[in-house]
C-alpha cells in the first residue's frame, strides 16, 4: 500500500507537470458583456461536454437576475440541468461549517480564541517549537493550525449507498495520530487543510451536543429553507439530482487506486463515467449535497440584511476579515489571495470578494460573493472539471457583467 501511495503520488506529479493532460481550458471570448451573452457561452460550454451540465445562480440585493441550468444532469438519461438540480458540493461545506461555529460563540458555547484542546481532549498535536501557542479554534477556520492537509489518500476516504455514515468526532480521533505535527505555528501561516474541518466539525459536536449533520439542519438548512440540501440524497433530492461524471482521462486511473470502481460507477458511455452516490467520510469539510438555488440562498443570508438571518451582522463582519495570507491551496496561491474564516479572500481590480470552490468525485461547484456590491454567484457541475481553476475563471466573467441595479 505505501508503494502504491508513492507511485500515485509520482503520477500527480506527472500529471500537474504536463499541461496536455491538465482539465481542458474554458474557452477564451472577451465577449461576454451581457446575460444574453452568457447565455450563448454557457450552452457552447456544456455542448463542448466538459461539463456535460451546470447550473447558476447570480444575486443582486437579495434579488435573482440570473437562475439558468445548461446541458445534461444526467446525459445517458437524457435529464436536462435547471436552477433547481442537485449537485455534491464537496469544499463548499467549509463556509456553511465556519457560520455553525460562529453561531455557537454567538450562544457562548465556545469561542474563537479557545483552545482547541479545551473542547477536545484528545486533540493534542505536536508543535516543532516548545513556546508555540495551542491551536485555536480560529485558526482551524482561518486555515493557519499548522495542520498538514490529509493529501492524495483523502480519494479513498468515500463510501456508498447502503455504507453507514461516519461520526465526524470519531474520524478525527482516528485520523489525528497519522497527521498530528504541525508544520507550522499556529497563527502564522495560511496553509489549506480539510483536516482542520474534520475537527470544527467535531468542535460542533462536542459544544452542540448533537451530531454535525443535525445541527447544520437545525441550523442552517432549516431555517433558510434550503429544503433540496442534505447530508444524504432525500427522495426529493433524488428527483432532481445530477448524475457525476468523469472523462476516462489519466486522473481517472490515478483515481481508482483508492475508490472501489464496481462501487463507484453507474456506466461508461461515449469515453466518459458515470457515478453512482458516492458520499464524503468528511462530512465536516465535504460533506453537504445541493442545489445552486439553496447555496445561492445561504450566500444572500450573508450579504443582504434584508434577507433571512442566522449570523449576526458582527459575526458576518469577522468571518469576512482577512486573517492571513495564503501560503498553499490546492489550486495554486493567487496573489494577494489570504484566507477569510471559511473563506479564501480577494482583492482584483478595485474589487474585494470572497469565494469558494468545491471539487471532488464527479463534481465541481464554486461560489463567489461581493459583500460591498451585495452581488453573489454559484456555479455548479456535474464534472471533475470546470476549467484549470476550479471554475474561477467562470466566475470573473460573470462577475465583469454589467448587472442591473435592484432595490
Amino acid at each position: 500500500m505505501k508503494k502504491l501511495k508513492i507511485v500515485s503520488v509520482l503520477l500527480f506529479l506527472i500529471v500537474i507537470s504536463n499541461c496536455t493532460i491538465l482539465p481542458p481550458k474554458l474557452p477564451a471570448t472577451e465577449n461576454i458583456r451581457t446575460s444574453a451573452d452568457l447565455d450563448v457561452y454557457l450552452q457552447n460550454l456544456v455542448m463542448q461536454g466538459e461539463p456535460p451540465g451546470l447550473s447558476i445562480v447570480v444575486t443582486k440585493n437579495a434579488k435573482s437576475l440570473y437562475k439558468k441550468g445548461f446541458g445534461f444532469a444526467d446525459k445517458p438519461l437524457n435529464k436536462k440541468a435547471s436552477p433547481e438540480t442537485v449537485y455534491q458540493w464537496w469544499s463548499l461545506t467549509k463556509p456553511v461549517t465556519a457560520v455553525a461555529i460562529l453561531q455557537l460563540s454567538e450562544q457562548g458555547r465556545l469561542k474563537l480564541d479557545d483552545p482547541v484542546e479545551k473542547h477536545l481532549r484528545f486533540f493534542k498535536p505536536k508543535s516543532a517549537h516548545a513556546d508555540d501557542r495551542k491551536v485555536q479554534i480560529k485558526d482551524l477556520l482561518s486555515h493557519s493550525s499548522g495542520l498538514g492537509d490529509i493529501g492524495m489518500e483523502i480519494l479513498g476516504w468515500i463510501h456508498y449507498d447502503g455504507d453507514p455514515h461516519l461520526n465526524q468526532t470519531e474520524l478525527l480521533k482516528r485520523t489525528l495520530p497519522d497527521h498530528s505535527e504541525l508544520n507550522e505555528t499556529p497563527g502564522v501561516a495560511g496553509h489549506y487543510s480539510n483536516l482542520a474541518f474534520i475537527a470544527l466539525a467535531a468542535v460542533i459536536e462536542k459544544t452542540s451536543g448533537l451530531s454535525y449533520e443535525d445541527y447544520v439542519r437545525l441550523n442552517v438548512l432549516n431555517p433558510l429553507g434550503m429544503n433540496n440540501t442534505d447530508f444524504i440524497y432525500t427522495d426529493a433530492m433524488k428527483k432532481v439530482e445530477a448524475t457525476g461524471s468523469h472523462p476516462v482521462d489519466f486522473m481517472s486511473i490515478l483515481a481508482f487506486m483508492y475508490i472501489d470502481k464496481d462501487k463507484a460507477i453507474r456506466e461508461k458511455t461515449e469515453g466518459r463515467y458515470w457515478f453512482n452516490h458516492v458520499y464524503s467520510d468528511q462530512n465536516g469539510p465535504t460533506g453537504l449535497i445541493g442545489s445552486a438555488l439553496d447555496y445561492s440562498t445561504f450566500l444572500v443570508s450573508l450579504i443582504d440584511k434584508s434577507s433571512p438571518q442566522i449570523l449576526s451582522p458582527e459575526s458576518i463582519d469577522f468571518m469576512f476579515n482577512p486573517v492571513v495570507e495564503v501560503d498553499s491551496n490546492p489550486m495554486g496561491a493567487q496573489s494577494k489571495q489570504k484566507f477569510a474564516l471559511g473563506w479564501f479572500y480577494l482583492e482584483k481590480d478595485g474589487r474585494t470578494y470572497l469565494t469558494h470552490g468545491g471539487a471532488g468525485a464527479a463534481f465541481v461547484c464554486v461560489a463567489r460573493i461581493y459583500p460591498e456590491e451585495s452581488l453573489s454567484i454559484v456555479v455548479m457541475a456535474n464534472s471533475t472539471y470546470l476549467g484549470r481553476a476550479m471554475g474561477e475563471t467562470l466566475l470573473d466573467k460573470v462577475a465583469n457583467i454589467q448587472w442591473p441595479v435592484t432595490k
